[in-house]
C-alpha cells in the first residue's frame, strides 16, 4: 500500500513522464480527503512579473486581468495523508471588448502539488492552485466523489504508464521514504506560511527595509527556490539568476529591499553617466555583469533612466528667476540639487521625506555637489505638508507607485495643490498598467525588448516576490490631478510608455 501512495504522490509532485522503475501493481489505493469551501489561487502577470494571491469561496468569480476564474470544487486530502489540493476552474476571457464576445480558456482540475499536470495555457497568465482551505466542520466527502469518473481513471491510467515504463523494481529503501515524506512536510508548511498583505501605510519602499538580515534573506529565498514546484530547467535558470545576483551589488540590494530605494533610484537615473563610463559605483565598487543587464535592460529600469531625464529637462525650463522649488519624497534630492541655477539666484531648496537616512544622504549629496544656493530638509508626511502657498515648483517621483488607495491618491494630489502657489506647478510620474491588468495597455512593445522583459520578470517575481507596485493608466491620472483642482495637465511619455511624467499647473 505504501508502495502505491507513493507512486500516486510522485505523480502529483514532479514533472510529468520522469521514469520510474518498478513492476505493474494491480490497483492504486485512492487516497481519503474532503471537499472545502475556500480557495487560494496564486497568479501571474507574465509581463510584468506582478504576481498577486487571491482568496476566493468554491461557487465565486474573481476577476485577473482580461480572465474570470470561478472555482466550482476544491479538494484537499486529508493531514496524515500525502499533502495535495485540487480545484476544478471554470476560466472565461473577454477577448472583444466592444463586441463583449467571452471565450471558455479552461475547464477542468488543477493540482497544487503539480500545476503543469492540468496547466492554463495562456499568453499572458498564470493561474495556479496554492491551497484549499475549509472549517473544521465542514462536510467530509471521500475521495472516491473527487473527480468524475473519467478523470479519476485518467490518473490510475497515467500512474499505470509510468510504473510501465520499466520492469525493474522501485528501489525504495527507508532513506528515500524519509526524503520523501520530509518533502511533503516541506511543502505542506510552505502553503500554510504564504505572505499576507503588508498593511496599507505600511509599504512605502525608501521608509522601511528588509525585516531580515541579508544573509537571512538570502538563506530564505534559496530554501523557495528549493521547494519551488517549477520544472527543472525553469529551476536551474532561476538558481542561476539568484547566484548573479549574489555577487552583484544591485543584486544584493534588491535581495535586501525587494526594490530601489533612494540611492538605487539615483544610481539608475545616473547610470549612463556617471557610473557606466568608468565602469564603477562612486564609492570605487566595480560593476558586475548583473548590474549591466539590469541597468542596461530592464525595462522598468529603462523607463526610470527616462523618467529623470524628463524631469531635469521640464523642472530646468520651469524655473523661477526667485521662489522656492520643492521635492516630495526628496531621497537624495537629485531632481533639483543637479540643476542649473545660473539665471536663478534667488531661488531657495526644500526637501521633504519621511525618511531620516535619505535625508542625511540628501544633506551629504549636496555637500558633494557643492551646492551654494540656500537649501533646507524637513522630515514631514507628504500628506501633511502643513504648508499653504508655498511652492513654485513641487516635484514628485513616484510616490503613488506605493499606494494602493484611489482615495488616498487624491488626497495626496490635494495636499500637493495647497502648498503650491497661484500658477505653480507640479511636476510628478506614475506607472501606467500592463495588458494583464488593462485591456487598453498604453505600452509600445515595440520599444521593449521581450528577453530582458522575461528576466525582469524572473527575478523581481519569481526570485524577489515583489508586490508594492500600483499601476495607472494616463488618463486615470489625469483625471485625479484636475479632480484635485489643477487646470492644466500635459503628458511627456518615455520611450516605451511605462513610466510617464506628469506636468500640472494650479
Amino acid at each position: 500500500m505504501i508502495l502505491k501512495k507513493v507512486i500516486y504522490y510522485l505523480i502529483l509532485s514532479t514533472p510529468l513522464f520522469v521514469p520510474l522503475n518498478s513492476s505493474k501493481a494491480e490497483t492504486v489505493e485512492k487516497m481519503e480527503g474532503a471537499f472545502r469551501d475556500t480557495v487560494i489561487i496564486g497568479a501571474l502577470d507574465k509581463v510584468t512579473a506582478r504576481t498577486s494571491t487571491i482568496k476566493i469561496k468554491v461557487g465565486e468569480t474573481v476577476k485577473i486581468g482580461t480572465l474570470k476564474v470561478r472555482a466550482i470544487r476544491a479538494w484537499r486530502s486529508n493531514p496524515e495523508e500525502m499533502p495535495e489540493s485540487k480545484v476544478f476552474f471554470e476560466i472565461t476571457e473577454k477577448k472583444d471588448i466592444d463586441k463583449n464576445e467571452v471565450q471558455e480558456v479552461f475547464r477542468g482540475w488543477m493540482f497544487a502539488s503539480n500545476p503543469s499536470l492540468s496547466a492554463l495555457e495562456h499568453p499572458v497568465y498564470d493561474v495556479w492552485v496554492v491551497q484549499v482551505q475549509g472549517p473544521e466542520d465542514n462536510s467530509d466527502l471521500p475521495a472516491s466523489q473527487l473527480v468524475d469518473e473519467e478523470t479519476s481513471q485518467r490518473i490510475d491510467d497515467l500512474i499505470d504508464k509510468l510504473i510501465d515504463q520499466s520492469a525493474n523494481d522501485i528501489d525504495l529503501t527507508p532513506e528515500a521514504l524519509d526524503i520523501i515524506e520530509k518533502k511533503a512536510s516541506q511543502m505542506t508548511a510552505q502553503a500554510e506560511s504564504l505572505e499576507q498583505p503588508t498593511p496599507e501605510g505600511t509599504i512605502i519602499l525608501s521608509h522601511g527595509h528588509s525585516k531580515n538580515a541579508l544573509g537571512a534573506e538570502i538563506k530564505n529565498i534559496e530554501d523557495k527556490l528549493s521547494l519551488s514546484e517549477i520544472s527543472f530547467e525553469d529551476s536551474l535558470i532561476l538558481k542561476g539568476l539568484f547566484e548573479e545576483m549574489k555577487n552583484s551589488p544591485i543584486g544584493l540590494k534588491l535581495i535586501e529591499h525587494k526594490g530601489l530605494n533612494a540611492e538605487m533610484t539615483q544610481q539608475a537615473v545616473l547610470y549612463d553617466h556617471l557610473i557606466k563610463p568608468v565602469g564603477h559605483y562612486p564609492d570605487g565598487t566595480p560593476l558586475a555583469d548583473f548590474d549591466r543587464k539590469f541597468y542596461e535592460t530592464f525595462p522598468v529600469v529603462k523607463a526610470t533612466q527616462e523618467r529623470g531625464e524628463i524631469f531635469k529637462k521640464l523642472i530646468q525650463q520651469a524655473l523661477p528667476k526667485k521662489g522656492v522649488v520643492g521635492s516630495c519624497p526628496c531621497g537624495l534630492m537629485d531632481d533639483l540639487l543637479r540643476l542649473n541655477y545660473d539665471d536663478a539666484g534667488g531661488v531657495s531648496l526644500v526637501g521633504i521625506d519621511l525618511d531620516q537616512q535619505a535625508l542625511d544622504q540628501a544633506k551629504e549629496n549636496a555637500e558633494k555637489l557643492l551646492v551654494l544656493i540656500p537649501h533646507y530638509l524637513e522630515k514631514r508626511d507628504a500628506w501633511d505638508l502643513e504648508s499653504s502657498e508655498r511652492f513654485d515648483i513641487l516635484t514628485s517621483n513616484g510616490l503613488n507607485i506605493y499606494v494602493n488607495d484611489e482615495e488616498k491618491v487624491k488626497s495626496l494630489y490635494r495636499s500637493f495643490y495647497d502648498s503650491l502657489k497661484p500658477n505653480g506647478v507640479l511636476v510628478i510620474s506614475a506607472l501606467t498598467p500592463p495588458p494583464a491588468l488593462d485591456p487598453k495597455c498604453e505600452w509600445d512593445f515595440s520599444k521593449i525588448d521581450p528577453e530582458a522583459l522575461l528576466m525582469q520578470k524572473r527575478i523581481l517575481s519569481d526570485i524577489l516576490n515583489i508586490k508594492w507596485l500600483n499601476f495607472r493608466r494616463s488618463d486615470v491620472t489625469v483625471a485625479q490631478l484636475k479632480e484635485a483642482g489643477f487646470k492644466s495637465v500635459d503628458i511627456h511619455w518615455d520611450q516605451a510608455k511605462i513610466f510617464p511624467t506628469f506636468f500640472c499647473k494650479k
